[in-house]
């Protein structure tokens, strides 16, 4: 009787085993996993080839919005003593306004944004902030300073990178007003009006910058697509061959 009963129970398990691994969802076999991984790699190929077009066609309309802004730029560059060089705006360059008080703007060749304050007096400032005024607008910049002597008083207040931005934005945003900047000194302070010309070419320079460091970032972007459609199509090529 015990042995019926014991019978009985091992059936019952075997059966409610049985049906318990037939209810289970059925694992996929070698060949459907490669199959899946192969559909895998097809679609990101074809999402990779549409984004290194869309950055290539993208490279090219900035490119020709950049041409006509990049004649009022120069080059510059000492080779003896400098391994970078910067884009200087042509009516910004530093010698011929060497001997008046100017705010110039440049573009390094590695797309950063330089903003430098000019003071030339027969006095010493001291400058510790760089203002932007307008009529309905006061913002200070900060930055560093450096100073010499020279037939008088010069002193090169470079802003943050950050406040460079900043002040140059501020400045196109409020374009349509009078602007006028302050070099605000431990000893003394200095204003003076940012003529029209000198506004106008810190405006390109801003353009200029967006235009060459949105270039540069979909040419980041191409560079690691196509190493992904490489990649791609490897995989590709290899699941082929293990076909065969």
């Amino acid at each position: 009787m015990k042995n019926r009963i014991f019978i009985t129970f091992a059936l019952l398990a075997i059966i409610f085993t049985g049906l318990w691994t037939s209810c289970g969802p059925k694992r996929p076999s070698v060949a459907e996993l490669r199959e899946q991984k192969r559909l895998e790699d097809s679609t990101n190929l074809v999402l990779q080839q549409h984004s290194l077009q869309y950055a290539d066609s993208m490279i090219l309309v900035l490119q020709q919005q950049v041409e006509p802004v990049m004649k009022d730029f120069y080059y510059d560059k000492n080779d003896a003593y400098e391994d970078h060089g910067r884009y200087v705006h042509r009516s910004l360059k530093t010698a011929p306004n060497s001997s008046r008080c100017y705010i110039q703007a440049y573009v390094t060749d590695a797309y950063r944004v330089i903003v430098k304050g000019y003071y030339v007096g027969s006095y010493p400032l001291h400058i510790s902030s760089l203002q932007l005024l307008t009529d309905s607008l006061s913002q200070s910049f900060n930055g560093s300073n450096h100073t010499f002597e020279a037939e008088g008083y010069h002193e090169i207040f470079t802003l943050t990178e950050e406040d460079a931005i900043a002040f140059l934005k501020l400045l196109d945003a409020y374009s349509y007003q009078k602007e006028r900047i302050a070099f605000v000194g431990t000893k003394s302070n200095y204003r003076f009006l940012l003529p029209e010309k000198d506004k106008q070419a810190l405006i390109e320079t801003l353009l200029f910058a967006t235009l060459m460091n949105d270039i540069h970032q979909l040419e980041l972007q191409a560079r690691q697509t196509s190493l992904h459609i490489e990649k791609y199509q490897k995989r590709l090529e290899n699941a082929k061959i293990d076909e065969k």
